[in-house]
């Protein structure tokens, strides 16, 4: 955060994020045309689930993920997050007309040993 993207807005669970073009990532993903790494979207989604619940989050399972289409960094992107169950969310990576990701993820405090 805040180096490889920097978030505009910000409604509970609900973020606008930026993602910085000129971030080294972007050099090796890919030169002549730079996408945003799939590793990046769900790394960008736990953060920001992190911050919205005010304690540092680790991935414990993640299933149905799809990445439906491949996002550029010129465009905004939304990261809509539902909690449908203790640690379990549903989470979509979006902006006005395409969807890059949706994911059903359980996430646990980084500081629980449980």
């Amino acid at each position: 955060m805040n180096d490889f993207y920097h978030i505009v807005s910000r409604e509970g669970l609900h973020f606008l994020v930026q993602t910085n073009a000129t971030h080294p990532i972007y050099k090796g993903h890919f030169p002549s045309q730079p996408v945003t790494p799939g590793a990046c979207l769900l790394q960008m989604a736990q953060e920001l689930l992190g911050l919205a619940i005010g304690r540092q989050m680790r991935l414990v399972r993640l299933t149905n993920l799809k990445f439906t289409a491949i996002h550029t960094p010129d465009k905004p992107i939304e990261v809509d997050m539902k909690e449908v169950g203790n640690n379990k969310y549903q989470i979509a990576i979006y902006d006005s007309t395409i969807v890059y990701a949706k994911m059903s993820a359980e996430y646990m405090c980084a500081d629980s040993n449980v």
